[in-house]
């Protein structure tokens, strides 16, 4: 699988409830291998073996699975790294305080078990791994939240270690709260020990994705979305108060969808935002959304009072320092946000190449265009509408 381009969809974001295949406990893998493909993935044969069984594991709980199951399947299939590799797991707990995990893990080729106690449940599943693969990295912050609707959703876990004054995180999602917390942990571990790897040798591959590490510099291949309010200054004139009020009402909107379809933020100026994606149908996605979330919350407004915003987005070298984002690809985005009519999407045309065949949408080719500060010609297009 060439992870540079791996495809990550939900049929939402395309005006569908539902897609055309549904998967439950009785559907075999040929069905399974249609879903993946339907929602625009392509597997290795063995990360599909491992997608599948995970998939097995959950339909079990689950009657019927919803997309947004397999995505976070194949999701936490994508981004796993084999050094270190969860097996199985056991957790007693009691109402007297007592908590004790037993944890068999993968780690270099070779399983190891190990038993701890601790101040909790997923306190004892950390000592535990903690005993078989030892780091000096604490747990900085730990989140759970579902993935999915009623009591059967599956958990994502986000568990972010400091070590050596560096923050990493691990995620990872699971219908057992316990499990995902292990993954996550254990996701978190292997990215320490890739990152120790990297100061040795400069360079790693982490998620699929091509990464220069230089110092506090991380240097790496995304899809970046750029997205301006537009009039701003205009409606600041007539309004402040009720500006800043929708201004930070619309911006909520655009982080959540930016988190939903996991990507991350990055602040612009007041009125912009700026994120970057592990993949460009993701982005595409989170712009459609984005946009449609918007129409719903500015036809609550009188016209005078509607923000409407402009998305651009492109694929290319990035550089993330801290908090701040910085490449050509950036300032491509922040070009094609431009071009793009208020509540539009404008895109690149390597952008265009990811997605044309995976998402079902109405473009309009604009041509080639000389963008600002931008040496060669970029093809544009905009994105007209989702298609049902």
């Amino acid at each position: 699988m060439d992870q540079h381009t791996y495809q990550i969809m939900t049929p939402e974001s395309v005006g569908r409830q539902h897609s055309s295949l549904v998967v439950g406990k009785h559907s075999g893998r040929m069905a399974f291998e249609s879903k993946v493909k339907e929602l625009g993935f392509v597997l290795e044969s063995d990360q599909q073996i491992v997608a599948f069984e995970r998939f097995k594991d959950l339909a079990d709980v689950k009657k019927k699975l919803e997309d947004e199951d397999i995505i976070a399947i194949i999701n936490d299939v994508v981004r796993s790294n084999e050094y270190i590799g969860f097996v199985s797991m056991k957790v007693e707990c009691s109402s007297d305080g007592r908590y004790q995990a037993d944890i068999e893990l993968m780690i270099g080729g070779e399983k190891k078990c190990e038993k701890a106690n601790g101040n909790g449940p997923v306190d004892s599943v950390f000592a535990s791994i903690q005993k078989l693969y030892p780091t000096s990295a604490s747990v900085e912050s730990y989140q759970a939240h579902s993935v999915t609707g009623g009591i059967d959703a599956q958990v994502e876990v986000v568990v972010r270690l400091r070590q050596d004054g560096r923050l990493l995180s691990g995620l990872s999602v699971d219908h057992d709260t316990l499990v995902a917390s292990a993954r996550a942990y254990i996701n978190a571990l292997n990215k320490i020990r890739v990152q120790e790897k990297c100061e040795l040798q400069g360079q790693d591959r982490l998620d699929g994705r091509s990464r220069v590490h230089e110092g506090d510099v991380d240097r790496k291949l995304a899809a970046i979305l750029a997205t301006d309010a537009v009039g701003y200054s205009r409606l600041i004139g007539q309004n402040d108060m009720a500006t800043v009020k929708t201004l930070n009402s619309h911006l909520d909107v655009i982080n959540k969808q930016i988190k939903i379809f996991q990507g991350r933020a990055f602040s612009g100026a007041g009125d912009s935002v700026l994120a970057e994606f592990n993949s460009a149908v993701q982005a595409v996605r989170c712009a459609l959304d984005i946009q449609k979330e918007l129409k719903v919350c500015n036809a609550a407004l009188s016209e005078a009072h509607r923000m409407r915003f402009r998305i651009g987005i492109d694929i290319g070298e990035v550089v993330v320092e801290g908090e701040k984002l910085h490449g050509d690809g950036v300032n491509i985005a922040v070009r094609l946000e431009g071009l793009a009519e208020p509540g539009g999407i404008c895109i690149s045309g390597d952008t265009f190449k990811k997605v044309e065949n995976k998402l079902n949408f109405e473009y309009e080719e604009i041509g080639l265009k000389k963008l600002k500060n931008i040496t060669e010609r970029i093809m544009v297009y905009r994105v007209s509408k989702a298609l049902e």
